[in-house]
């Protein structure tokens, strides 16, 4: 995929397991994953999550897709304001993240409980190229 900087990334997408049970309900942003950009194994631009709105979510063990945003703009670190700079133009790896937080899981064999786990889920990468910028 190749994008031009400052572009909007939308199709990096993320599965969720169930770890083999029957059904796990899990608290996720309203705004689906978060799109993170590496380059040699270094982060060096991320989406911004809109809104830390969470919504409970059931997933079963059939394939359930999760979007992923971001924006092809270098990121900051925590707490610092993040540059509007454009990334310089390359191969970049992108990772969709979805933070969720588990509340209750039904095993294979019917019973449920409660829980109250924080995993982060991750995509596997996908290339990116970013274009240089157009005169």
């Amino acid at each position: 995929m190749q994008y031009a900087p400052g572009d909007l990334i939308d199709a990096v997408t993320i599965l969720l397991p169930t770890g083999g049970r029957t059904s796990v309900v899990a608290a996720m942003p309203e705004t689906g994953a978060t799109v993170v950009l590496t380059r040699d194994g270094v982060v060096v631009g991320r989406g911004a999550q809109l809104d830390d709105t969470s919504t409970p979510v059931e997933t079963t063990p059939d394939a359930q897709v999760f979007y992923g945003t971001g924006e092809v703009l270098l990121c900051s670190l925590p707490g610092a304001d993040a540059p509007e700079l454009d990334l310089p133009p390359g191969i970049y790896q992108a990772y969709a993240v979805l933070p969720v937080t588990l509340q209750q899981v039904t095993e294979a064999d019917g019973t449920t409980r409660a829980v109250s786990d924080t995993l982060v889920l991750r995509s596997q990468p996908v290339d990116v190229i970013v274009e240089a910028p157009r005169d």
